[in-house]
């Protein structure tokens, strides 16, 4: 049980929930990115987008894997963000500017780096969310507070 109060670490990325996973990854981003409003998806069919960010302008789709191994292949999670940029920017009536698929995996496979590349769709994988945690300060308590948010729904 992590206290409340904690400030979460890359050390944490494998004890939290997939559900801790996705608000502590809306958490990061939202700062990370300056977003003025920030949204988890609705639970269940979220169209491929587990976040969505808006920041001036446009938005920012992310996708999140939470897994307990240290690998992941992540084709077929980069092709469903890529398909929810049109979903969303016509949902939402905003330029979507940024795709972003994040996972505490340590390592992925070489083809999900090949189409991430091809679909413009950034990774942020163990390492990377490792070197942003410590500028942001995200508590358990937010993580917590995130999930207890409205959802943003579209369909």
């Amino acid at each position: 049980m992590i206290d409340s109060f904690h400030i979460i670490t890359a050390e944490d990325l494998h004890r939290l929930s997939w559900q801790q996973f996705e608000a502590l990854c809306a958490e990061l981003f939202a700062k990370e990115y300056a977003a003025l409003n920030c949204w988890l998806t609705q639970i269940g069919s979220d169209y491929g987008a587990d976040v969505v960010l808006m920041t001036e302008g446009a938005g920012k789709l992310i996708q999140c894997k939470h897994t307990k191994g240290s690998r992941y292949d992540g084709y077929k999670t980069i092709q469903e963000i890529h398909s929810a940029k049109v979903k969303y920017s016509v949902e939402l009536d905003k330029n979507i500017d940024k795709l972003i698929f994040v996972t505490n995996a340590k390592s992925l496979s070489a083809k999900t780096k090949v189409i991430a590349n091809q679909y413009d769709v950034q990774i942020f994988s163990y390492n990377e969310i490792a070197s942003l945690l410590p500028s942001h300060s995200i508590t358990f308590e937010m993580v917590l507070n995130s999930l207890g948010k409205k959802r943003i729904k579209v369909g």
